[in-house]
C-alpha cells in the first residue's frame, strides 16, 4: 500500500468515525430524555 492509499484508508476512516459519534450522541440524547421524562420505574 503505498502512501496516497494509506492517507486515502485513514481519511475514510476518520469520517465513518466522526458518523457514529454523531449517531452515538444523538442516540444517547434521546435515550437520556426519554430516561428523564419518563416516570421512573423501578426495574
Amino acid at each position: 500500500m503505498d502512501q496516497i492509499e494509506f492517507f486515502q484508508e485513514m481519511h475514510d476512516f476518520e469520517q465513518q468515525r466522526e458518523e457514529n459519534l454523531r449517531r452515538l450522541k444523538q442516540e444517547l440524547g434521546e435515550w437520556m430524555a426519554a430516561e428523564y421524562y419518563a416516570p421512573h420505574q423501578a426495574s
